[in-house]
Parts: structure tokens; sequence; C-alpha cells
């Protein structure tokens, strides 16, 4: 039932009182929210402090903490040549990009010219070099890989570190796509150790997390949380380097598929 409306003022004494009660909620409010908690690396057991993280929310690359093309690379600012003589493409620094929330690094049939070669591919590549190095502790990234057919990984992606002397300073394989399986492995001078690793069971094209915990004598590899294997021989102490890379080679790497874009969530890294 309707009450009949009243034209009663409240009292002065009521009025400060609601006042008051409106601030100390404001306050409480105000200050006692939970803190926004720091991302931690899928999977791994650890105390972790994060040191390095971009999650590309921006409309360019962040020159602060990346370097497009090769750090190896003797070309020109804008085209570096590949990491090694088995890639059939140029990095050409206009096919790295970044939009809606993600890194942008794309394949292509495109004629460049790099290192005195001319080729009919390129692609893009970025590096931490001069930027970020990390010695030990946990490593992360989540990436989309493009399908060349159900199940199989396009291309030759990759995402790395890498010490200033190769073999001697190591190479950390986080993810690399090879013959259309997600692999993980740490190479090291062939004396002591060579190459050791494998590659994860499953599915890993469309977005998936692929990390790292590096530690003395030890590195565990991570994808989408879950332990998919180890290497303890030939792993090395020496800060290493990000890259991440989207190569073109059949033989090696999966079956061509272009235009194809690899796409980054975030990259990050902790210590514990």
């Amino acid at each position: 039932m309707l009450r009949p409306f009243s034209r009663k003022r409240p009292s002065r004494h009521t009025s400060l009182a609601n006042v008051l009660i409106g601030i100390a909620a404001t306050f409480t409010t105000a200050n006692c929210s939970a803190p926004e908690e720091a991302p931690r690396p899928e999977g791994m057991p650890g105390d972790w402090h994060l040191v390095f993280s971009d999650e590309f929310d921006g409309t360019g690359l962040n020159e602060e903490k990346w370097t497009v093309g090769s750090p190896y690379g003797s070309g020109g600012v804008d085209v570096t040549e590949p990491v090694n003589s088995d890639e059939l493409q140029c990095y050409d620094s206009a096919l790295v990009a970044v939009s809606d929330g993600a890194l942008n690094i794309r394949a292509e049939r495109k004629r460049v010219t790099c290192g005195g070669r001319t080729t009919d591919y390129a692609s893009g590549m970025v590096n931490t070099r001069d930027h970020f190095q990390q010695r030990f502790g946990a490593v992360e990234a989540r990436i989309h890989l493009p399908a060349a057919a159900a199940g199989v990984i396009a291309n030759w992606p990759a995402f790395w570190q890498v010490g200033a002397e190769w073999p001697q300073d190591g190479e950390n394989d986080v993810m690399e796509g090879l013959l259309g399986r997600a692999c993980f492995h740490f190479r090291s001078a062939p004396g002591d150790g060579g190459e050791k690793g494998g590659c994860a069971k499953g599915d890993f094209t469309g977005w998936h997390t692929y990390g790292a915990n590096w530690q003395p004598g030890r590195v565990e590899y991570y994808y989408d949380g879950e332990l998919v294997g180890a290497v303890t021989e030939g792993v090395t102490d020496v800060p290493q380097w990000f890259m991440l890379n989207y190569s073109i080679q059949p033989e090696v790497g999966g079956p061509t598929k272009l235009p194809a874009d690899m796409r980054v969530d975030y990259v990050r890294a902790w210590q514990e």
C-alpha cells in the first residue's frame, strides 16, 4: 500500500549522521580493496618477483624493451639477414607491429635483399639484447601459432633466449616449431652437452603459454602450466636475452603457409 507523501524534512542531526556514514563508507572502500596481484608463471613452484613484462597494450613496439630485427644482422636498419643459413627469408621491420593488445610478427612472400642475397620471403623478428638480459629465473609468453593443417604448426616460429657468445653462453629454446610440433631445447657447446630437449605432445596451434624455469644445472619447460620436459646437461649460467621470430623453412619448421601471423599476448620474466 502506498503511504501518503510527507514533506517533513530530516533533522540537522540526521543529515550530518548520513554524511559521516557516507564519508566512512567511501574511505573504507578506497583503502580496503584488494590490491591487484602480480602475474605468476603458470605451473612453476616458487616465490617469484616480476622483473620484465610487456603486455603489448599500445599502438607500437616499446623501443625501450625491444629492438626489431636480428641482433646478428649486418644489414640495414629496416632489413637484416636471418640468424642461420637454413632460413629462407630476410627479417623486415615492416612485418612487426603491435595492435589489439598483441605483438604481430608476419611471414609472407616478399622479394627482399639481405646479407648479400635476395630472397622470395620476408618475416619479422624482435630481441631484447640491448634492453634486458636474465641469468636464471622463469620466463613465459602467451603465443598464437597459425595452423598449416589440423594440429600442425605452420612455418618456423620461435620464442628463445641466447647469450652474447654462442654457443658457449648457451641457447634456451623455450618454444620452437619443428616439423609442425612445439619443441624445447637447451643448446650449448658440443663438448658441454650439445643439444638436449624434446617436443611436447598435443596440438599447440592457436593460443598457448610457453614457459621455462632456468636454475643452476637445470631447465624445466612448462606448456599451458604443465611440465613437459627438462634439461640437466650443458646448462650454462651466463645472462641471456629474449628473441621472438617467425621464420620459413619447411624442412626444419612446419609446412609453409603464407601470409601468416605469429601473435604474442605478453612476454614476462621473474626472479626468485
